[in-house]
């Protein structure tokens, strides 16, 4: 009964916070961009807590197949040791429970050697556990192989015993994550169809999805008191997902958001708008966790590109310049939410250059996203680095 009255009363002040709220906009057009516009003299990233980069795909690219990188000046360097150079201090990569021997980069023990790299180079990393064999997103949280037989109650365990034991081998490395993701892009929960839940039913979400996503938060904290742990949701247009985690008692520290300009909106005034709201709505922090923009819509290799010109917002041409140019008015935007809630960008994996070729056919061995990577068809450093100085 006590649980159904809070629940009821947490509803009530979030139905009357709504009705209260003010549109905040951010200008759109507030900076004049073209194709020779410089580093900017006030940084954007000044004052965000993270300023990162999701580099999952380095240790196949440079570890695996002895992929080399450069500078923007043509000197030859390491990933890490280019996003250090340019003031990047949190890395993220994704873990996959057992991924197939073309995915290796998604293994444990890839990432575990990753991490020391990111530690050695006194950066931050973030960990996402997809809770899968494979890709979760939205549209696929496929349960691991292993895993598929197990029962609601079972797999809340596992979902326990699993994630605590990555914790203890991160640890038992020295090596502790600042932030773990319990799950990826969960807008419709993960490990279906157990914890499939919708954020418009709350079918699933009481005794399931809320026990799942609690044992993985429980896990992390048992074995990393201070690491905090994300709710990812694709897309800013999650009033419904947070709310329904507050009634149901889901346990998180920050709120985490893809915001691709391709599929979640082109207005910057609208990000600002959202992730204000949700933030003030349920005292959290906030980082856009995903995000990307193409410098070109041309290819090095066969594989067809995910983005391109859908992803344009006008006054942010598809140059490296624009890039830049968006990079900087996301900060800007994340970094202007009142309280300090708004507290990182992370740019999507900038090194997933077309590393197999430019006759590779397929994104399974070449890359559909060089053209919205932070490097030139030669491995080179474009300028959109200079965002995160």
């Amino acid at each position: 009964m006590k649980k159904n009255v809070t629940r009821l009363f947490i509803a009530l002040v979030c139905l009357l916070w709504t009705g209260c709220q003010q549109e905040i906009v951010v200008e759109e057009g507030n900076v004049k961009h073209d194709d020779n516009i410089a580093a900017s003299a006030n940084a954007r990233a000044s004052g965000l807590t993270y300023r990162g980069m999701d580099l999952s795909y380095a240790y196949k690219i440079e570890t695996q197949r002895g992929g080399k990188f450069y500078y923007a000046n043509g000197t030859a360097g390491t990933l890490f040791d280019i996003a250090k150079s340019s003031n990047v201090n949190l890395v993220r990569l994704r873990l996959w429970v057992n991924p197939d021997a073309s995915h290796q980069e998604c293994s444990l023990a890839a990432v575990k050697e990753q991490a020391k790299k990111i530690v050695a180079k006194g950066m931050q990393f973030m960990l996402t556990l997809h809770y899968s064999d494979t890709w979760a997103d939205p549209g696929t949280q496929t349960k691991p192989a292993a895993w598929s037989s197990l029962t609601q109650q079972q797999l809340i365990d596992k979902i326990w015993s699993y994630t605590t034991d990555v914790m203890t081998q991160l640890k038992n490395q020295s090596t502790t994550p600042a932030i773990v993701q319990i799950g990826n892009e969960i807008n419709q929960g993960f490990l279906w169809p157990t914890f499939k839940v919708s954020a418009d039913s709350d079918t699933n979400w009481d005794n399931s999805f809320e026990y799942a996503i609690n044992s993985g938060y429980n896990a992390v904290k048992a074995v990393f008191p201070n690491t905090k742990v994300m709710l990812h949701y694709a897309g800013i247009w999650a009033d419904n997902f947070f709310w329904r985690c507050s009634k149901f008692g889901i346990q998180y520290d920050i709120m985490g958001f893809s915001w691709y300009p391709e599929w979640h909106g082109k207005s910057f005034s609208d990000a600002y708008n959202q992730l204000n709201n949700l933030t003030s709505w349920y005292s959290k922090t906030c980082i856009v966790v995903e995000t990307a923009y193409p410098w070109t819509t041309g290819y090095a290799d066969q594989a067809s590109n995910v983005l391109g010109s859908g992803s344009l917002i006008s006054g942010y041409p598809l140059t490296p310049a624009g890039q830049q140019a968006f990079l900087e008015q996301l900060m800007t935007t994340v970094k202007s939410i009142p309280g300090s809630r708004g507290i990182g960008v992370v740019y999507w994996e900038p090194d997933w250059t077309a590393y197999n070729g430019p006759s590779a056919t397929n994104w399974e061995n070449g890359s559909s996203w060089e053209n919205a990577t932070l490097f030139d068809f030669n491995w080179k450093a474009l300028q959109g680095f200079s965002a995160f100085n």
